[in-house]
């Protein structure tokens, strides 16, 4: 990241995001927990009961905020304007499709900040940042070339970092010791077998959360 835009990533809340980057992902064991998903409840039905991510989960791993103004909004606007407004420029009609931006299109005319930058256009740099991050690393999908949220996405809010969120633990090459034929089956045999006493019902205690950053500790009575 330029430094340039960092101070604006930290105001925007997205930081511990950027800090957590790519993590290696354990498709066997995603897709065992998949398999005990229950969209109708929001839980995975589990032996010991069902189980599910809450706003905390989202706050302490990621370091993103789970109070404040919601992003929503109407889907009836013209996007190529709302580019402009945001990014300074207007992406060509290949390469936005309503609202959804090609990736290939933003790294190549936001990947090298001009050394004299004034204000505004830095922080035109560093919503394109943002955006890249929300596609790239929250709502991935590496089947499409374009980004298809985040594009209304402006709160840009005063907060700093002095620690990582927790998330950047698995910022780590993955272990397979227990695993070393990485199948599925182990994992749902491990799952299925699950008691009570292997799980922490209360994980985040005091000497835990002491060294996260303060945005992730922010409004923990919701």
């Amino acid at each position: 990241m330029d430094p340039r835009l960092r101070p604006y990533i930290i105001q925007s809340g997205f930081y511990g995001v950027y800090r957590i980057g790519h993590i290696t992902l354990d498709w066997g064991l995603i897709t065992s927990l998949v398999e005990r998903w229950r969209p109708e409840t929001h839980t995975f039905h589990l032996p010991v009961g069902e189980m599910t991510i809450t706003l905390q989960d989202v706050a302490v791993i990621l370091g993103l905020r789970i109070h404040g103004l919601p992003i929503t909004g109407t889907c009836d606007i013209d996007w190529s304007l709302l580019c402009y407004e945001l990014l300074g420029v207007t992406p060509p009609t290949s390469e936005i499709k309503g609202s959804a931006i090609s990736t290939r299109w933003l790294c190549h005319q936001f990947s090298h900040p001009p050394v004299d930058l004034d204000d505004a256009t830095l922080e035109q740099y560093a919503c394109a940042f943002i955006l890249e991050l929300i596609g790239s690393t929250l709502f991935t999908d590496k089947k499409v070339e374009h980004l298809e949220q985040g594009l209304q996405y402006e709160a840009l809010l005063h907060e700093g970092l002095l620690a990582d969120p927790l998330g950047c633990r698995w910022r780590v090459p993955l272990s397979w010791a227990q695993n070393p034929s990485r199948v599925l089956t182990f994992y749902r045999d491990q799952l299925d077998a699950q008691t009570h006493d292997q799980v922490l019902w209360e994980p985040y205690m005091e000497d835990l959360v002491a060294h996260l950053p303060a945005i992730s500790l922010a409004d923990q009575e919701i």
